[in-house]
């Protein structure tokens, strides 16, 4: 079973995007996803989806690549509700370090394999930068970039 990929831009191949789509809609962060954030996926768009690969090292002629390596783009984008909201009237911490994981998890899910399967994965590592506090209504456009992906590891 896959999900409607109609709504997603970018250029994944339509058969990833299915697949993210459904793990996306089902798993992590969609509408129907069980568990924790259901309040704070309400309003969460998933937009976009890009996979490219990148040349990782050159070939002993300098002209070919050796070997390449695969990357993953995914876009999300939410506005601030009351529900975000810590006791000043800003994006609470704990709603970004949600947001920044469910988000980051769907781009992983493009270099998964091609199957509704779902490689098992947890957050070693959550650091966030802050440059502005997010105020009721602000706009918010989450882009996570896959920068490696191995079998053990995977960075984001």
């Amino acid at each position: 079973m896959t999900g409607s990929s109609t709504y997603l831009a970018g250029n994944a191949p339509n058969n990833v995007k299915a697949v993210s789509a459904f793990k996306w809609d089902n798993w992590l962060g969609g509408p129907r996803a069980p568990g924790f954030g259901r309040d704070i996926r309400q309003g969460l768009r998933f937009l976009t989806l890009n996979v490219n690969e990148e040349p990782l090292s050159t070939g002993e002629s300098g002209d070919k690549p050796a070997s390449r390596r695969r990357t993953a783009e995914a876009v999300h984008e939410v506005t601030v509700k009351e529900e975000f909201l810590n006791g000043i009237g800003f994006l609470h911490g704990g709603c970004t370090a949600y947001l920044i994981d469910a988000c980051s998890s769907i781009a992983l899910t493009a270099l998964d394999p091609p199957d509704e399967s779902m490689l098992p994965s947890v957050s070693l590592n959550l650091s966030v930068t802050y440059h502005a506090p997010a105020p009721l209504g602000a706009h918010l456009r989450l882009i996570s970039t896959v920068v490696a992906f191995a079998a053990r590891v995977q960075t984001v």
